[in-house]
């Protein structure tokens, strides 16, 4: 039994980590694209609230980077998965507003298959 609990607790560590380090990655990334789509105000809410949500979810990673225990590391991961969806949302609204402009449509493509896969790490 306490062998199953330390592959659970070290699963929950693994996938915390995954969600912090591709917080920090969108959250650079998507920075990046604010600045480059500042000319166009519309195309600008999807990054910037983006940027938002992973801001909110590294804050929260980092404030609770000391709790180990395995009901608060599912707690965590599923915060995290839930900012993750909301990302994604806001990345699928994006690409419905910007699929006339091949320029502005590409971001999103890149961003949507590393949603999804982010997203079903949290169910493997």
């Amino acid at each position: 039994m306490q062998e199953d609990n330390k592959k659970a607790v070290s699963k929950e560590l693994q996938r915390r980590w995954v969600y912090f380090i591709l917080a920090i990655l969108f959250f650079a990334a998507l920075w990046i694209d604010i600045n480059d789509e500042a000319a166009v105000p519309l195309h600008l809410i999807d990054d910037t609230a983006a940027v938002a949500v992973a801001a909110l979810l590294l804050a929260m990673l980092a404030s609770f980077w000391k709790e180990e225990s395995f009901s608060s590391l599912k707690r965590q991961n599923n915060v995290a998965l839930i900012a993750f969806v909301i990302i994604l949302a806001f990345k699928i609204l994006a690409f419905i507003i910007e699929f006339h402009d091949p320029a502005d449509r590409a971001d999103e493509l890149a961003y949507l298959p590393i949603l999804v896969a982010l997203i079903a790490n949290r169910f493997i």
